[in-house]
This record gives structure tokens, C-alpha cells and sequence, in this order.
């Protein structure tokens, strides 16, 4: 699932009870595995932050399991080959999805599962002292709060959930699933304030997975999450928001010139994440990169005037035992080294910007 780089090493998490690895890219031909930091039962720990010195692992409910441990552990990565747990912070529920952490802050934005809320909400945790994470701050759509007596307006058939966070100054791009994209001012993290929320048409969108911001636009793409082709067509978007407070939609991302080819019956087809211009990884504005399952790695270049090229693709090498890619996560580095990892097989696969 999510991977992240750090010095040398690439830390992987992965979908399921596999944990942790911990992988050396010294030699970014023949990456090696060092290490793993394994999963509590009944518990996947599917995604990875790092920032502070510090290395952040959720822990969420996986699939059915009667029993797991809801919540995500705080590493201390002085030695990165060998984490050192220094705290664990345990929520209700199903647990900790998705984190937002790097050097820029100590907080962490997480979407995680909160005691009277419908779903996973945003929470705010300040980690200046990590061996004690502190809450500061939490943000949800009105009508979550039902403890507080907030009464659903959405479609039943909807899933009204945070997915994640993206922050670039004081701002927070989130995903809120199929309820769209909200926009928050945190310059006060203890008291998140909405400057916008968009929705999109039901019957072209769901599962709102990433949110980029590039300036004036953003990047908006939903998950497939059904296999081809029993999953409706999802697409990217762009989005105006240079009035950040009416932002709308200037045009759909271009599908893939290939993907009749690339789309595989009883596999995934579609976007699912970007790269997402993290703090000391390649950082561009009009340069980016998005994992697009069974059509691999897509990189696109945005225009003055909001028109998309794609100019980059790249499809893994396929594992054995599976018929195409699943590309789900990557990053890029600030030396053009690309890390994607894959779905299905949980491979990780490196490669490079030309």
C-alpha cells in the first residue's frame, strides 16, 4: 500500500496483516528487504508518515476480524533500520485509516473512527511531545455528531467519511469520500474553520480518494474500487480554486490513450492516488504523477490555462500468479527516483524520472 523513502531506505506498508517492511534502496536496482515490523492480530497497518525524526504506522480493523487494536503507533527512527516504539495512541472503532505527517509541523492530521461520529472524521493530534500524542483539534461534516444530537443529510446510499488530509501552509485538502472535497483553514489547528466544500454529480463520482493542491487548481481523483468492469468508470479532475472559496470543476483528466488495454477483467482499473508533494520529495506544480491500478504509473503536465497532457507512463512488470498490475501508492523523490508499490501482489517496484 502506502510507501514513503527516507534516507536510504524505503519503509512499506502493506494491505492486510503483513505490517511493516523496512527496505534498503541503497542500490535502487536491487532493493533489499531489512527488516519488518509486523501487525497486530487482526489489525493492517496499511499506511506510513514520516517527519520529526519520527515514524508513523496506523493500525485499523482488518476486513471482519473479531479482534484488532484500532488506533496508530509513534516509532522513534534515530537508528531508521530499527524503529523504536516510544507510544501507541488507541481510538474506538475500526481505527486510524490515513495520516498526515511531515517535517514542516508536529501535528498529525488523521482521519480516524471517533465515539459518536457515523465514520472516521478528522482529528488533529500535536506531537511535540511524541511519547504522548495530544488531540488539539477535530473537524467533521454537519451531520456526523450524532451523540451531539446532528441528524444525517446525505443519501443513505452514500458513505459520508474522511479519507484523508493533505496540508500545504494553512490549509487542509481533504477527501470526504463520497460527500466530495472540503478546503480548511487550520492557522487555528484547535478550531478548524470550512472555506469551502465541494460535492460532485452522484452518478459520475464516489469514493473521493486524494486531493493535491497545485497552486490556484487542484487535483482531485476518485478510487476504483471495484474490479473492471463491474466498477463505473472514475475519473480525475481539475479544479479551479484560485477563489478558494467557490472552487469548481475546469475539466476531467484525460483517460489513458491505452486503456483498452490496460483494463483486465476481475482486476482494478483506475486512479487511486497521487504523489502528493510531500516536504524533501520532488515537489511541482504542473509536474505530477498519479497510480492508475491495472494502467500502472501516469504522469501529467498542467497548462497556464488548466489544459492536461499526459506525458508520462509506465506499467510494472507484472508478478507472477497476476494478470496485470495493480498499482496503488507512490512517491517520488527529490532525485527523480520513483517508488510504486502494487496491490495485489504487494511488490514494490523502483524506477526513475527520465
Amino acid at each position: 500500500m502506502q510507501v514513503l523513502p527516507y534516507g536510504d531506505l524505503a519503509y512499506v506498508a502493506h494491505l492486510g496483516p503483513s505490517g511493516t517492511d523496512i527496505v534498503d534502496i541503497r542500490d535502487p536496482r536491487h532493493p533489499a528487504l531489512l527488516t519488518n515490523i509486523p501487525a497486530p492480530p487482526g489489525t493492517h497497518s496499511h499506511k506510513v508518515q514520516t517527519g520529526n525524526g519520527l515514524l508513523l504506522v496506523n493500525r485499523e480493523r482488518w476486513q471482519n476480524s473479531p479482534t484488532w487494536t484500532a488506533g496508530f503507533d509513534v516509532y522513534d527512527i534515530a537508528n531508521p533500520r530499527e524503529p523504536r516504539l516510544i507510544a501507541e495512541w488507541r481510538t474506538p472503532g475500526s481505527g486510524v485509516h490515513r495520516i498526515w505527517f511531515t517535517d514542516d509541523s508536529p501535528l498529525a492530521y488523521i482521519s480516524a473512527s471517533v465515539p459518536g461520529f457515523t465514520n472516521r472524521i478528522l482529528v488533529i493530534l500535536d506531537l511535540s511531545n511524541p511519547s504522548v500524542p495530544r488531540e488539539i483539534g477535530r473537524w467533521w461534516l454537519p451531520g456526523m455528531n450524532v451523540t451531539a444530537g446532528e441528524t444525517p443529510t446525505w443519501d443513505p446510499n452514500r458513505e459520508c467519511l474522511c479519507h484523508h488530509a493533505v496540508v500545504h501552509g494553512n490549509r487542509a485538502y481533504v477527501s470526504w469520500w463520497d460527500l466530495g472535497m472540503v478546503i480548511l483553514d487550520v492557522s487555528d489547528p484547535a478550531q478548524p474553520g470550512l472555506v469551502a466544500h465541494l460535492t460532485f454529480p452522484p452518478n459520475e463520482s464516489g469514493a473521493t480518494h486524494s486531493v493535491l493542491p497545485l497552486g490556484g487548481w487542484l487535483a482531485v481523483a476518485d478510487e476504483a474500487i471495484e474490479p473492471w468492469p463491474e466498477t463505473p468508470v472514475k475519473r480525475m479532475r481539475l479544479i479551479d480554486a484560485r477563489d478558494e472559496r467557490r472552487p469548481r470543476v475546469r475539466t476531467l483528466f484525460p483517460e489513458p490513450a491505452d486503456a483498452a488495454e490496460c483494463r483486465t477483467p476481475g482486476l482494478r482499473y483506475g486512479p487511486h492516488n497521487f504523489h502528493e508533494n510531500r516536504p524533501g520529495t520532488f515537489r511541482s506544480k504542473t509536474q505530477i504523477f498519479a497510480t492508475y491500478y491495472s494502467a500502472g504509473l501516469r504522469g501529467y503536465e498542467i497548462a497556464p490555462d488548466g489544459s492536461i497532457q499526459e506525458n508520462t507512463r509506465f506499467l510494472p512488470p507484472t508478478q507472477p500468479g497476476q494478470a496485470a498490475a495493480q498499482s496503488n501508492d507512490l512517491v517520488v523523490r527529490e532525485d527523480g527516483l520513483i517508488l510504486v508499490t502494487d496491490r495485489v501482489s504487494g511488490g514494490l517496484t523502483v524506477a526513475g524520472i527520465q
